[in-house]
Protein backbone atom coordinates (compact mmCIF):
# COMPACT_ATOMS: atom_id res chain seq x y z
CA UNK A 1 0.00 0.00 0.00
CA UNK A 2 1.57 3.10 -0.96
CA UNK A 3 0.32 6.50 0.84
CA UNK A 4 -0.75 9.73 -0.77
CA UNK A 5 1.66 12.27 1.04
CA UNK A 6 4.77 13.43 0.25
CA UNK A 7 7.18 15.06 2.47
CA UNK A 8 10.61 15.51 3.50
CA UNK A 9 11.94 15.19 6.94
CA UNK A 10 14.78 17.24 8.66
CA UNK A 11 17.57 14.98 9.33
CA UNK A 12 18.24 15.30 13.28
CA UNK A 13 20.85 12.82 13.40
CA UNK A 14 23.96 12.14 10.92
CA UNK A 15 23.73 10.39 8.10
CA UNK A 16 25.36 6.85 7.40
CA UNK A 17 25.88 4.37 4.73
CA UNK A 18 24.65 0.95 5.77
CA UNK A 19 26.45 -2.33 5.57
CA UNK A 20 24.97 -4.97 3.24
CA UNK A 21 25.81 -8.36 3.17
CA UNK A 22 26.40 -10.16 -0.16
CA UNK A 23 26.53 -13.98 0.03
CA UNK A 24 23.42 -14.39 -2.67
CA UNK A 25 23.44 -13.30 -5.87
CA UNK A 26 21.46 -10.13 -7.05
CA UNK A 27 22.03 -8.19 -3.73
CA UNK A 28 22.42 -4.38 -4.21
CA UNK A 29 23.76 -1.62 -2.31
CA UNK A 30 22.69 -0.41 0.31
CA UNK A 31 20.50 2.27 0.49
CA UNK A 32 20.65 5.99 2.40
CA UNK A 33 19.77 5.23 6.26
CA UNK A 34 19.61 8.11 8.48
CA UNK A 35 17.51 7.68 12.48
CA UNK A 36 14.91 11.00 12.58
CA UNK A 37 13.74 10.40 16.34
CA UNK A 38 15.82 8.73 19.54
CA UNK A 39 13.79 7.45 22.20
CA UNK A 40 14.49 9.15 25.36
CA UNK A 41 12.75 7.40 28.16
CA UNK A 42 13.94 10.02 30.39
CA UNK A 43 16.08 13.49 29.43
CA UNK A 44 18.05 15.48 31.48
CA UNK A 45 14.74 17.66 32.43
CA UNK A 46 12.80 15.00 33.86
CA UNK A 47 10.46 14.92 30.45
CA UNK A 48 9.46 11.12 29.83
CA UNK A 49 8.31 10.17 26.00
CA UNK A 50 9.09 6.27 25.30
CA UNK A 51 10.83 3.15 25.13
CA UNK A 52 10.88 0.79 22.47
CA UNK A 53 8.46 1.43 19.93
CA UNK A 54 6.78 -1.24 18.18
CA UNK A 55 4.56 -1.85 14.97
CA UNK A 56 4.35 -0.44 11.81
CA UNK A 57 3.94 3.51 12.00
CA UNK A 58 1.24 5.21 9.88
CA UNK A 59 0.74 8.96 9.17
CA UNK A 60 -1.51 11.86 8.23
CA UNK A 61 -1.67 14.12 5.03
CA UNK A 62 0.64 16.81 6.89
CA UNK A 63 3.30 14.04 7.40
CA UNK A 64 2.90 13.24 11.51
CA UNK A 65 3.95 9.90 12.50
CA UNK A 66 1.85 8.05 15.07
CA UNK A 67 2.72 4.89 17.16
CA UNK A 68 3.25 3.02 20.15
CA UNK A 69 5.78 2.44 22.56
CA UNK A 70 6.50 -1.14 24.75
CA UNK A 71 7.78 1.13 27.22
CA UNK A 72 8.35 4.78 28.64
CA UNK A 73 5.88 6.80 29.29
CA UNK A 74 4.72 8.78 32.43
CA UNK A 75 4.18 5.28 34.81
CA UNK A 76 7.51 4.56 33.15
CA UNK A 77 6.82 0.67 31.90
CA UNK A 78 3.78 0.58 30.84
CA UNK A 79 4.02 2.66 27.65
CA UNK A 80 2.88 5.09 25.23
CA UNK A 81 1.02 6.37 22.02
CA UNK A 82 3.13 8.69 20.45
CA UNK A 83 3.14 11.79 17.43
CA UNK A 84 5.93 12.35 15.43
CA UNK A 85 5.95 15.35 13.63
CA UNK A 86 8.02 16.35 10.62
CA UNK A 87 10.11 18.51 12.21
CA UNK A 88 11.68 16.26 14.92
CA UNK A 89 9.13 17.09 17.30
CA UNK A 90 7.64 13.87 19.55
CA UNK A 91 4.35 14.31 21.51
CA UNK A 92 3.67 11.35 23.69
CA UNK A 93 -0.38 11.37 23.27
CA UNK A 94 -0.91 8.88 25.87
CA UNK A 95 0.82 6.88 28.70
CA UNK A 96 -0.83 3.80 29.93
CA UNK A 97 -0.81 3.17 33.68
CA UNK A 98 -2.46 0.14 34.24
CA UNK A 99 -5.25 -0.38 31.72
CA UNK A 100 -3.77 -2.87 29.75
CA UNK A 101 -0.68 -1.60 29.11
CA UNK A 102 2.37 -2.33 26.89
CA UNK A 103 1.31 -2.43 23.27
CA UNK A 104 3.17 -3.99 20.48
CA UNK A 105 1.59 -3.80 17.61
CA UNK A 106 1.13 0.05 16.54
CA UNK A 107 -2.14 2.16 15.96
CA UNK A 108 -4.78 1.98 13.05
CA UNK A 109 -5.96 6.02 12.16
CA UNK A 110 -8.99 6.19 10.93
CA UNK A 111 -10.51 9.75 8.57
CA UNK A 112 -11.31 11.58 11.75
CA UNK A 113 -8.44 10.95 13.65
CA UNK A 114 -8.88 8.30 15.71
CA UNK A 115 -6.59 6.37 17.16
CA UNK A 116 -7.16 2.31 17.51
CA UNK A 117 -4.78 0.16 19.02
CA UNK A 118 -4.50 -3.31 21.46
CA UNK A 119 -2.06 -3.72 24.10
CA UNK A 120 -0.36 -7.04 25.22
CA UNK A 121 -1.92 -7.40 28.63
CA UNK A 122 1.70 -7.63 30.37
CA UNK A 123 0.48 -5.56 33.11
CA UNK A 124 -2.85 -6.50 33.48
CA UNK A 125 -5.71 -7.69 31.23
CA UNK A 126 -5.10 -7.00 27.08
CA UNK A 127 -7.82 -4.49 25.73
CA UNK A 128 -9.02 -3.01 22.36
CA UNK A 129 -8.71 1.07 22.61
CA UNK A 130 -9.58 4.10 20.63
CA UNK A 131 -7.64 7.32 20.90
CA UNK A 132 -9.49 10.48 20.00
CA UNK A 133 -7.61 13.31 18.79
CA UNK A 134 -8.63 15.60 21.52
CA UNK A 135 -6.99 12.81 23.53
CA UNK A 136 -10.02 11.00 25.13
CA UNK A 137 -9.27 7.50 25.42
CA UNK A 138 -11.39 4.46 25.68
CA UNK A 139 -11.39 1.27 26.46
CA UNK A 140 -13.70 -0.63 23.99
CA UNK A 141 -13.02 -4.09 25.01
CA UNK A 142 -11.20 -6.35 27.30
CA UNK A 143 -10.02 -9.23 26.72
CA UNK A 144 -9.70 -12.91 28.17
CA UNK A 145 -7.33 -14.58 26.74
CA UNK A 146 -3.26 -13.61 26.16
CA UNK A 147 -3.58 -10.83 23.53
CA UNK A 148 -5.19 -9.22 20.24
CA UNK A 149 -3.44 -8.23 17.20
CA UNK A 150 -3.57 -5.01 14.91
CA UNK A 151 -6.94 -3.65 14.06
CA UNK A 152 -8.89 -2.27 10.96
CA UNK A 153 -11.74 -0.04 10.65
CA UNK A 154 -14.66 0.44 8.93
CA UNK A 155 -16.36 3.79 7.35
CA UNK A 156 -18.86 3.24 9.98
CA UNK A 157 -16.64 3.30 13.02
CA UNK A 158 -16.46 -0.60 13.52
CA UNK A 159 -13.42 -1.98 14.68
CA UNK A 160 -12.10 -5.67 13.39
CA UNK A 161 -9.31 -7.60 14.85
CA UNK A 162 -8.22 -11.45 16.00
CA UNK A 163 -7.20 -12.66 19.04
CA UNK A 164 -4.63 -15.97 19.04
CA UNK A 165 -6.89 -17.66 21.31
CA UNK A 166 -10.19 -17.48 23.42
CA UNK A 167 -13.05 -18.37 21.33
CA UNK A 168 -15.22 -21.83 20.91
CA UNK A 169 -12.65 -23.83 19.02
CA UNK A 170 -13.37 -27.53 20.14
CA UNK A 171 -10.58 -29.10 19.34
CA UNK A 172 -7.84 -27.12 20.41
CA UNK A 173 -5.61 -27.53 23.11
CA UNK A 174 -4.93 -24.08 23.88
CA UNK A 175 -6.73 -22.79 27.39
CA UNK A 176 -8.87 -20.12 25.98
CA UNK A 177 -9.48 -21.49 22.19
CA UNK A 178 -8.38 -21.33 18.93
CA UNK A 179 -8.49 -17.45 18.38
CA UNK A 180 -11.35 -15.47 16.95
CA UNK A 181 -12.13 -12.74 14.57
CA UNK A 182 -14.61 -10.24 16.25
CA UNK A 183 -16.00 -6.93 15.47
CA UNK A 184 -15.97 -4.15 18.06
CA UNK A 185 -19.38 -1.86 17.47
CA UNK A 186 -18.98 2.03 18.14
CA UNK A 187 -21.02 1.39 21.82
CA UNK A 188 -18.32 -1.48 22.38
CA UNK A 189 -20.08 -4.01 21.51
CA UNK A 190 -18.45 -6.75 20.61
CA UNK A 191 -19.22 -9.96 17.92
CA UNK A 192 -17.17 -13.17 17.64
CA UNK A 193 -17.54 -13.32 13.92
CA UNK A 194 -15.61 -16.50 13.70
CA UNK A 195 -14.38 -19.05 16.41
CA UNK A 196 -11.32 -21.06 14.43
CA UNK A 197 -10.77 -24.52 15.05
CA UNK A 198 -14.33 -25.78 15.10
CA UNK A 199 -14.23 -28.75 13.34
CA UNK A 200 -12.24 -32.09 13.67
CA UNK A 201 -8.60 -31.77 12.66
CA UNK A 202 -8.29 -28.00 12.19
CA UNK A 203 -9.08 -27.31 8.93
CA UNK A 204 -10.41 -24.03 9.19
CA UNK A 205 -7.33 -23.03 10.69
CA UNK A 206 -6.32 -21.90 14.51
CA UNK A 207 -4.24 -19.60 16.85
CA UNK A 208 -4.08 -16.61 14.37
CA UNK A 209 -0.61 -15.44 15.18
CA UNK A 210 -0.57 -11.91 17.60
CA UNK A 211 0.95 -9.49 14.69
CA UNK A 212 -1.40 -10.75 12.48
CA UNK A 213 -4.39 -8.79 11.02
CA UNK A 214 -6.94 -8.24 8.98
CA UNK A 215 -7.40 -6.80 5.04
CA UNK A 216 -10.94 -5.65 3.73
CA UNK A 217 -11.96 -5.76 0.27
CA UNK A 218 -14.31 -3.17 -1.40
CA UNK A 219 -17.58 -5.82 -0.72
CA UNK A 220 -16.66 -5.91 3.15
CA UNK A 221 -15.27 -9.53 3.34
CA UNK A 222 -12.63 -10.09 5.52
CA UNK A 223 -8.99 -11.62 4.81
CA UNK A 224 -6.51 -13.09 7.59
CA UNK A 225 -3.84 -15.90 8.45
CA UNK A 226 -3.69 -18.37 11.25
CA UNK A 227 -0.46 -20.19 12.19
CA UNK A 228 -1.89 -23.15 12.37
CA UNK A 229 -4.56 -25.48 11.32
CA UNK A 230 -5.07 -26.39 7.94
CA UNK A 231 -2.74 -29.24 6.65
CA UNK A 232 -2.00 -31.70 9.21
CA UNK A 233 2.10 -31.60 9.88
CA UNK A 234 4.36 -29.25 10.75
CA UNK A 235 6.02 -28.57 14.15
CA UNK A 236 3.21 -29.55 16.57
CA UNK A 237 1.57 -31.42 13.90
CA UNK A 238 -1.42 -28.92 14.41
CA UNK A 239 -1.35 -27.84 10.64
CA UNK A 240 1.06 -25.53 9.11
CA UNK A 241 -1.39 -21.99 8.72
CA UNK A 242 -3.89 -20.67 6.65
CA UNK A 243 -5.20 -17.68 4.40
CA UNK A 244 -8.25 -17.42 4.90
CA UNK A 245 -11.57 -14.99 3.77
CA UNK A 246 -14.31 -14.45 5.79
CA UNK A 247 -17.48 -12.68 4.43
CA UNK A 248 -19.55 -10.56 6.08
CA UNK A 249 -22.48 -12.95 6.83
CA UNK A 250 -19.72 -15.06 8.80
CA UNK A 251 -18.94 -17.69 5.91
CA UNK A 252 -15.29 -19.06 6.26
CA UNK A 253 -14.00 -20.06 3.20
CA UNK A 254 -10.05 -21.32 3.27
CA UNK A 255 -8.03 -19.63 0.36
CA UNK A 256 -4.68 -21.62 0.92
CA UNK A 257 -3.11 -24.50 3.14
CA UNK A 258 -0.16 -24.12 3.25
CA UNK A 259 2.67 -27.96 3.27
CA UNK A 260 5.06 -26.40 5.47
CA UNK A 261 7.88 -27.47 2.46
CA UNK A 262 8.75 -24.58 -0.20
CA UNK A 263 5.60 -22.97 0.21
CA UNK A 264 6.21 -21.42 3.57
CA UNK A 265 5.16 -21.87 6.94
CA UNK A 266 3.72 -20.07 9.93
CA UNK A 267 2.23 -17.57 8.23
CA UNK A 268 2.31 -14.68 11.11
CA UNK A 269 1.73 -11.09 9.28
CA UNK A 270 -0.41 -8.62 7.75
CA UNK A 271 -1.78 -8.97 4.22
CA UNK A 272 -1.93 -6.59 1.19
CA UNK A 273 -4.27 -7.30 -1.56
CA UNK A 274 -4.65 -5.71 -4.94
CA UNK A 275 -6.97 -4.39 -7.51
CA UNK A 276 -6.65 -7.71 -9.25
CA UNK A 277 -7.39 -10.02 -5.98
CA UNK A 278 -3.83 -11.22 -5.84
CA UNK A 279 -2.76 -11.29 -1.91
CA UNK A 280 0.67 -10.97 -0.72
CA UNK A 281 1.84 -11.76 2.52
CA UNK A 282 4.83 -13.46 4.65
CA UNK A 283 5.63 -16.47 6.10
CA UNK A 284 7.97 -17.07 9.57
CA UNK A 285 9.25 -20.51 8.41
CA UNK A 286 9.50 -22.47 5.08
CA UNK A 287 10.73 -21.64 1.81
CA UNK A 288 13.61 -24.33 2.21
CA UNK A 289 16.24 -26.01 4.68
CA UNK A 290 18.00 -23.36 6.40
CA UNK A 291 17.33 -21.86 9.87
CA UNK A 292 17.75 -25.08 11.79
CA UNK A 293 15.98 -27.34 8.86
CA UNK A 294 12.87 -25.26 9.52
CA UNK A 295 13.11 -22.57 6.38
CA UNK A 296 14.25 -19.05 7.12
CA UNK A 297 10.59 -17.50 5.51
CA UNK A 298 8.92 -16.55 2.79
CA UNK A 299 7.43 -13.53 0.82
CA UNK A 300 4.34 -15.61 -1.05
CA UNK A 301 1.61 -14.02 -3.27
CA UNK A 302 -2.05 -15.70 -3.97
CA UNK A 303 -3.84 -15.75 -7.19
CA UNK A 304 -7.71 -15.56 -7.33
CA UNK A 305 -7.73 -19.04 -8.03
CA UNK A 306 -5.96 -20.23 -5.21
CA UNK A 307 -2.65 -21.28 -6.63
CA UNK A 308 0.18 -20.06 -4.16
CA UNK A 309 3.69 -18.65 -5.80
CA UNK A 310 7.01 -18.36 -3.83
CA UNK A 311 8.26 -14.80 -4.37
CA UNK A 312 11.31 -15.23 -2.16
CA UNK A 313 12.62 -17.61 -0.19
CA UNK A 314 14.84 -16.13 2.66
CA UNK A 315 18.11 -18.16 3.10
CA UNK A 316 19.19 -16.91 6.55
CA UNK A 317 22.86 -15.28 5.10
CA UNK A 318 22.76 -12.17 2.98
CA UNK A 319 19.45 -11.80 2.48
CA UNK A 320 17.71 -12.21 6.07
CA UNK A 321 15.36 -14.73 7.46
CA UNK A 322 11.86 -14.33 9.90
CA UNK A 323 9.73 -11.84 7.43
CA UNK A 324 7.60 -9.27 8.73
CA UNK A 325 4.69 -7.80 6.92
CA UNK A 326 5.38 -6.02 2.97
CA UNK A 327 4.24 -2.90 1.45
CA UNK A 328 3.80 -2.09 -1.94
CA UNK A 329 4.40 0.31 -3.95
CA UNK A 330 2.56 1.69 -7.18
CA UNK A 331 5.49 -0.06 -9.32
CA UNK A 332 4.84 -3.54 -7.59
CA UNK A 333 7.72 -3.17 -5.43
CA UNK A 334 7.81 -5.13 -2.39
CA UNK A 335 9.32 -3.81 1.10
CA UNK A 336 9.72 -5.35 3.80
CA UNK A 337 12.19 -5.76 7.00
CA UNK A 338 13.81 -9.47 8.72
CA UNK A 339 15.07 -9.91 12.04
CA UNK A 340 17.81 -11.97 13.71
CA UNK A 341 18.34 -12.13 17.42
CA UNK A 342 20.25 -9.60 18.45
CA UNK A 343 21.70 -10.82 21.53
CA UNK A 344 23.55 -14.03 19.56
CA UNK A 345 24.56 -11.80 16.43
CA UNK A 346 25.25 -8.50 15.32
CA UNK A 347 23.41 -8.69 12.63
CA UNK A 348 20.02 -7.56 13.70
CA UNK A 349 18.20 -7.93 10.50
CA UNK A 350 17.51 -5.68 7.56
CA UNK A 351 15.45 -4.26 5.26
CA UNK A 352 15.12 -5.02 1.51
CA UNK A 353 13.13 -4.31 -1.51
CA UNK A 354 11.77 -6.96 -3.76
CA UNK A 355 10.95 -6.21 -7.22
CA UNK A 356 8.29 -7.96 -9.81
CA UNK A 357 11.30 -9.46 -11.54
CA UNK A 358 12.59 -11.27 -8.54
CA UNK A 359 15.56 -9.02 -8.56
CA UNK A 360 16.22 -8.61 -4.15
CA UNK A 361 18.00 -5.92 -2.45
CA UNK A 362 19.01 -4.98 0.69
CA UNK A 363 18.63 -1.48 1.60
CA UNK A 364 19.69 -1.45 4.63
CA UNK A 365 21.49 -3.60 7.38
CA UNK A 366 20.64 -3.44 10.94
CA UNK A 367 23.33 -3.85 13.78
CA UNK A 368 23.81 -3.61 17.52
CA UNK A 369 26.24 -0.52 17.62
CA UNK A 370 23.31 1.51 15.51
CA UNK A 371 20.73 0.64 17.64
CA UNK A 372 18.98 -2.98 17.43
CA UNK A 373 16.56 -4.89 15.21
CA UNK A 374 13.60 -3.65 13.22
CA UNK A 375 10.51 -4.01 15.53
CA UNK A 376 7.74 -4.23 12.69
CA UNK A 377 6.76 -3.36 8.79
CA UNK A 378 7.86 -0.12 7.09
CA UNK A 379 5.40 2.60 5.83
CA UNK A 380 6.51 3.84 2.42
CA UNK A 381 5.23 7.80 1.61
CA UNK A 382 4.49 9.17 -1.85
CA UNK A 383 8.17 9.82 -2.57
CA UNK A 384 9.15 6.49 -2.03
CA UNK A 385 10.30 7.08 1.42
CA UNK A 386 10.41 4.08 4.09
CA UNK A 387 10.55 4.89 7.45
CA UNK A 388 9.99 1.95 10.46
CA UNK A 389 10.79 1.53 13.92
CA UNK A 390 14.05 -0.01 15.44
CA UNK A 391 15.74 -0.67 18.42
CA UNK A 392 16.56 -1.08 21.31
CA UNK A 393 19.67 -2.90 21.00
CA UNK A 394 20.33 -6.06 22.56
CA UNK A 395 22.48 -4.17 25.86
CA UNK A 396 19.02 -2.61 26.77
CA UNK A 397 17.28 -5.53 26.62
CA UNK A 398 18.29 -6.55 29.56
CA UNK A 399 16.99 -3.43 31.02
CA UNK A 400 14.19 -3.14 29.69
CA UNK A 401 12.68 -0.23 31.95
CA UNK A 402 15.00 2.08 29.64
CA UNK A 403 18.12 2.58 31.49
CA UNK A 404 19.86 6.46 31.16
CA UNK A 405 22.51 6.41 28.91
CA UNK A 406 21.44 3.41 26.83
CA UNK A 407 19.52 3.03 23.43
CA UNK A 408 15.74 2.65 24.15
CA UNK A 409 14.72 2.61 20.07
CA UNK A 410 14.21 4.96 17.46
CA UNK A 411 12.27 5.84 14.13
CA UNK A 412 14.64 5.71 10.92
CA UNK A 413 13.75 6.51 7.54
CA UNK A 414 15.42 4.81 4.08
CA UNK A 415 15.43 6.57 0.79
CA UNK A 416 15.40 3.29 -1.55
Amino acid sequence: MSYGFGFCRKRLFAFGMALVACALPGLAQAAPFAKIYDFKFMNRRGNIDGAIPTGALVADKDGNFYGTTNSGGAYLVEGTVFKLAPDGTDTVLYSFGGEGANPLYGVTRDAAGNLYGTTSGRSGSPIAFRLAPDGTFTTLHTFEGYSAGPLVVDAQGNVYGMTSDEGTGAFCTIQFGCGTVFRIAPDGTETVLHSFCSAPGCKDGMSPAQGAGLVFDKAGNLYGTTSGGGTVGCFDQGGCGVVFELQPNGAEKILYAFKGGFDGTYPDNMLIRDAAGNITGSTYFGGGSGCANMGCGTVFRLAPDGSETVLHAFHGAGDGENPSSVTRDRTGNLYGTTIYACSVEVNCGNAYKLAPDGMFTVLHTFTVASGGAPNGGLLLDKAGHLFGNMGPSYLNQMSPYGSPGLANGSVYEITP
